[in-house]
């Protein structure tokens, strides 16, 4: 039986300090007890950034803009790699990087040939029987079968945030992007927005195809860092503040629309199928992840010039819901006719 007074917060008792864990231009990154997100397209380099994260742990060394303190009982999960390609990876980081790593703190799990099932059960083997006190995982995606499974999703994010909290653990995790938004992927993707002290958006620069562009895109607990950009050799690695990075603003019909209709589809369940302004507002900002004016300005107006949402007695539903639920009407007028 659950407790209540064990959730009750005291606003005169005053927490205990959080340790930083990692930091970026000094600002905080991630905290004991808490879980960040590295998001990106494939190849934008999101498996190195995180190498280099796992290594100013064991190297006391700032690496790509990261800074991280100094912990032992490091695990580091890898869902997606080959052998060969870890060890590629692995060698060409401390090359760049130019550093030995102490590994005596540290193991590498490969789980590529895990079902999602699977993974969540070895993940839950190692907290009980090593205690890490930092969890790395590449990636998020393949601890779901399907993304955009609601139950699925949440019970993965509930997982992470039970295991971060309970055993005072940080948590490092990368994500991939959808191709068509270059926004997080799926209800996996706004949910650990929603969870996640910060995330770092990582995009391959348009002007130098040797390097990637580092941005913040939502730290809970510091300001955002300055965007900046990794440039790579084969032997070596460099910070620069002059990215060639322009941010286009991003209109709706920019975006494929399957993927509005993805994240409509998402919002309008036959639980939930019909929305206040308010509460579509705070819906649709959780799916896009973009900022307050640009979901008021430009996206509502947009989904409602027939683009997937219709404005009924100040009511908002899903307009293919509405037609779905209209032909029913109609055949069923026609069989009770008959």
């Amino acid at each position: 039986m659950i407790e209540l007074k064990n959730y009750l917060f005291d606003p005169e008792q005053k927490p205990k300090n959080q340790e930083t864990i990692i930091t970026v231009q000094g600002k905080v990154f991630n905290s004991r007890g808490s879980f960040s997100v590295i998001s990106g397209l494939p190849k934008a380099r999101k498996t190195t950034l995180q190498l280099g994260i796992f290594f100013s742990m064991l190297c006391d060394k700032e690496i790509f803009g990261f800074k991280s303190a100094q912990m032992g009982n490091i695990i580091y999960i890898d869902t997606e790699q080959t052998k060969a390609d870890m060890y590629r990876n692995f060698h060409y980081c401390k090359t760049v990087t130019q550093t030995r790593p102490d590994m005596s703190r540290a193991k590498i799990f490969l789980f590529r040939t895990l079902e999602p099932e699977e993974i969540l059960l070895r993940i839950n083997e190692i907290i009980i029987n090593h205690k890490p006190q930092v969890l790395f995982i590449d990636s998020l995606t393949d601890l779901v079968n399907n993304i955009n499974d609601v139950i699925e999703c949440k019970h993965v994010l509930n997982m992470i945030k039970n295991i971060t909290t309970i055993n005072n653990l940080s948590c490092i995790a990368l994500l991939h992007n959808s191709k068509h938004t270059n926004m997080s992927l799926g209800h996996l993707g706004s949910g650990s927005d929603r969870v996640a002290q910060s995330v770092a958006a990582v995009k391959k620069c348009s002007t130098d195809k040797f390097a990637s562009v580092i941005e913040s895109k939502l730290m809970r607990s510091d300001l955002d860092f300055e965007t900046y950009k990794v440039i790579f050799s084969e032997n070596d690695y460099s910070l620069s503040d002059e990215t060639g990075y322009e941010k286009k603003a991003l209109e709706p019909a920019d975006i494929n629309f399957s993927t509005h209709q993805e994240f409509i589809e998402n919002i309008f369940t036959p639980f939930k199928d019909s929305y206040t302004y308010t509460e579509l507002f705070e819906e649709l900002k959780v799916q896009y992840g973009k900022g307050n004016n640009w979901i008021k300005s430009k996206l509502i107006p947009y989904l409602l010039k027939g683009n997937g949402i219709i404005k009924k007695d100040r009511k908002y539903f899903s307009e293919k819901q509405q037609r779905q639920n209209q032909d029913l009407e109609i055949i069923n007028n026609s069989i009770n006719k008959n």
